[in-house]
């Protein structure tokens, strides 16, 4: 699984989360519009995690403006 959001301290309607399943060996797109990166990651940082398995590696992706 796939779970992509912005910093937990962000509400609505400047948050972003994003869940999906990703069979072993699939490659998933995600699109984001610019327009929705520019509200929600004020921070510059996206976290990404397994939401499926703990212990799966996650990280996280920096937004550069």
């Amino acid at each position: 699984g796939f779970d992509l959001s912005a910093d937990s301290a962000y509400a609505a309607p400047t948050s972003m989360h994003i869940k999906i399943v990703v069979k072993a060996g699939e490659t998933k797109y995600i699109g984001i519009p610019i327009s929705d990166l520019t509200y929600v990651t004020a921070g510059g940082l996206l976290k990404y995690k397994c939401q499926l398995h703990e212990k799966h590696l996650g990280g996280q992706l920096l937004i550069q403006k």
